[in-house]
């Protein structure tokens, strides 16, 4: 009975969050839920496609019991862009409840410094909006995009 009452306070707390705010998803600073890094390399054929690029995974803590998985599939850069299209998975009680694409787009400065990280189709800045822990994910990522793209 305890842990239906958890997982139906979960996903009411997700329904009620993505209704609130459909362009991001609210985290709470708690690492418990945290998972290992997964990497795997990748191969090109487009042009702006950053090419042997290890695709770091992130993991992001929503709750007790609860973590989204955002694995990138396909990462591609403009002038000042990197467009990056995530495999999201919610996890509740380390089972996945749902799969989902989302895709973000990181816009640097001159300097190559992270200005903004925006859900596409979307205006909020999720460097502004998340929880601090999920806003320090998002911005590791993309720091670590921008110096393997300077790589390539």
């Amino acid at each position: 009975m305890q842990i239906s009452k958890k997982l139906t306070f979960c996903i009411l707390l997700f329904c009620a969050i993505g209704c609130q705010n459909s362009a991001s998803r609210v985290e709470t600073g708690s690492t418990k839920d945290t998972a290992e890094v997964q990497k795997q390399k990748t191969g090109s054929t487009k042009s702006n496609e950053i090419k042997d690029y290890i695709k770091d995974s992130m993991v992001i803590s929503c709750g007790s019991g609860c973590a989204m998985s955002y694995s990138p599939e396909n990462i591609s850069s403009n002038d000042a862009t990197i467009k990056v299209k995530f495999r999201v998975e919610m996890f509740i009680d380390e089972s996945v409840s749902d799969t989902y694409d989302e895709t973000y787009i990181f816009s640097y400065d001159a300097s190559n410094n992270l200005e903004k990280v925006q859900q596409e189709g979307k205006s909020e800045n999720v460097l502004e909006n998340l929880m601090p822990a999920a806003q320090d994910s998002f911005r590791k990522f993309g720091e670590n995009l921008i110096v393997n793209k300077n790589k390539t």
